[in-house]
């Protein structure tokens, strides 16, 4: 029988990074499909009107399609290893950009609905996730962190010229 006090070996930076993506990419996957298939709904939580066929379409496509479209590529992150750091980076600007409209609108505009405030306490909440999945990936030993230089040397080297193929000019 195992020890209930026994403490288990950490989530490695790797699997906190997927684990975040995840969370964002299945997040992303809600808003999305509720823009699509209900977005009348959707829209009525941020006092949107949709009274034409014209609001409908750019309704689905910006919070339907595009939520969607995040939503695939936090998925494939989290399945591809080397694409960690670059969505975390990208989850982190979306999710910042969101941030920053919302709290210039509260500067400017005075206070909004608490539906509207509840999404900006969760980019809060999933900007320190991702920042800190980040961080956590930079510090771990065993990540190394790709730069042109490493993929220079990856690279094949093109053979030394000889005196028999360089060409002088005249």
């Amino acid at each position: 029988m195992s020890d209930p006090t026994a403490s288990r070996a950490p989530l490695s930076p790797q699997n906190f990074a997927r684990l975040v993506l995840i969370l964002v990419g299945v997040i992303w996957l809600c808003v999305g499909l509720s823009a699509m298939v209900n977005p009348v709904d959707l829209a009525d939580w941020v006092d949107f009107d949709l009274e034409t066929n014209t609001a409908l379409a750019e309704f689905r496509a910006m919070y339907g399609g595009l939520s969607i479209a995040l939503a695939l590529l936090h998925g494939g992150a989290a399945i591809r290893g080397a694409w960690l750091r670059p969505a975390l980076m990208m989850s982190s600007v979306i999710t910042a950009g969101l941030l920053v409209g919302r709290l210039s609108s509260l500067v400017l505009d005075g206070m909004f609905g608490a539906f509207v405030l509840g999404l900006a306490l969760g980019e809060v909440v999933l900007l320190g996730l991702s920042a800190a999945a980040l961080w956590r990936l930079w510090r771990a030993p065993d990540a190394p962190v790709p730069t042109p230089q490493v993929a220079a040397a990856a690279a094949p080297a093109a053979p030394a010229p000889t005196p028999e193929t360089v060409q002088t000019q005249d």
